[in-house]
């Protein structure tokens, strides 16, 4: 998909996904912490999902949450 951006002012927001690779670090680093964390993630697919289970099933009650 290609946009042809003019000059000007604009108003709005852009969500832009995370990489894959940001959200498996960021999920693995939240299981790993003693600290309780609330993870959210944008543009899941099925790894990512895969990744949040085994750490759900391997840390169960460790103090952190994925929001997946």
């Amino acid at each position: 998909m290609n946009f042809v951006i003019t000059p000007g002012a604009r108003t709005g927001a852009v969500r832009i996904p995370a990489s894959k690779s940001q959200a498996h670090r960021l999920l693995i680093c939240a299981a790993l912490g003693k600290a309780p964390v609330t993870v959210r993630c944008d543009g899941l697919n099925a790894d990512i999902l895969a990744t949040a289970a085994c750490l759900r099933r391997e840390h169960r009650g460790a103090g952190w949450r994925a929001a997946c």
